[in-house]
């Protein structure tokens, strides 16, 4: 039980609006949790139907270590675990109200790029945007794009076809933060489905709108910069990046780096090229995610964004205005 409560908690509601909602169920020998966004469930061996309080269940499924015994008689749940033990009473919620999946789905097979691709993408996700297609992983035939308004990138993934899914980012971290073998998935209108090696599923809405057509216009016009960023200017960048407040920018020589943080000020010499007016002005929150894994990046068109490429991926960030 708490191996199962574990993976599937972060798709339980964190809000009572829906009191059905911040409950777990057990039905048809799952654990199931839902946010009315997604649904996931995983294996446990407790018959029967049962709503649980989710608070509850939580709070006494960590004081108990992993193989504690879980029983339920009547309306009570009972805990067991050497000297150990801990009752919840169930829930009189109908658990008819619970979200269902319907029927097992028709299993596709993940490509093998798919996790990495899809983890390669998710620092360039918003998570709070005006356009909910920003806060989507667009997953197209051979690439997933992504954007936080400031940066905007497409990820290769040669595998992945059929899919046209904008993909919630909240799906996106549950996908990412699953510990087991994906081994299924299924791509629909309204939906997507994930299946895992020990199980367990996800279920969850995908977003209906629709990414504009100049982002992937954007993303087809970048051509590989010739500028290599080299480990020593990685270096004297995490330096002042890690030091400027943020909100601050980073300012960008030709021969250092200059930030601040509050009353205190930081350079570091590292040679950069630049455009024709001098420095150029960067917010280290959208700059840090291309530095970490871009190989190649042009400095030189800001305040136009700068275009970069790195190992699969390719993309355009937004520097500060001086």
């Amino acid at each position: 039980m708490k191996e199962a409560l574990v993976k599937i908690k972060a798709a339980l509601s964190k809000q009572r609006i829906v009191e059905h909602l911040s409950h777990y169920l057990i039905r048809d020998g799952f654990l199931v949790a839902s946010d009315g966004r997604m649904t996931a469930g995983a294996p446990v061996d407790v018959p029967g139907e049962y709503l649980i309080p989710g608070e509850e269940l939580e709070l006494l499924m960590g004081k108990f270590g992993d193989g504690a015994e879980v029983r339920i008689e009547g309306t009570v749940v009972h805990i067991a675990q050497g000297k150990l033990r801990g009752t919840i009473a169930t829930s009189l919620l109908d658990s008819v109200l619970f979200p269902s999946p319907g029927k097992d789905p028709a299993w596709l097979l993940p490509c093998a790029d798919f996790l990495p691709a899809l983890r390669l993408a998710r620092p360039f996700i918003s998570d709070n945007a005006m356009q909910e297609w920003a806060t989507t992983a667009w997953l197209r035939d051979g690439s997933i794009l992504a954007t936080t308004n400031r940066s905007l990138v497409e990820v290769n993934c040669e595998g992945l076809l059929g899919a046209d899914t904008l993909l919630p980012v909240w799906a996106v971290d549950y996908v990412l933060g699953h510990g087991d073998i994906l081994t299924g998935v299924l791509w629909h209108e309204r939906f997507a489905c994930f299946q895992w090696s020990d199980g367990s599923w996800m279920h969850t809405l995908i977003n209906a709108g629709k990414w504009p057509e100049q982002a992937v216009q954007m993303l087809a016009a970048v051509e590989d910069p010739e500028w290599l960023i080299e480990q020593e200017w990685r270096d004297a960048y995490a330096a002042v990046s890690s030091v400027v407040l943020e909100g601050e920018p980073i300012t960008i020589s030709a021969d250092r780096m200059e930030g601040r943080r509050k009353q205190a000020w930081v350079s570091y010499p590292a040679e950069s090229p630049t455009p024709p007016h001098g420095a150029s002005q960067w917010d280290p929150k959208f700059l840090s995610p291309v530095v970490a894994i871009a190989t190649h990046i042009d400095l030189t068109a800001w305040p136009k964004p700068a275009v970069f490429v790195g190992n699969g991926i390719k993309g355009l960030v937004v520097g500060r205005m001086a």
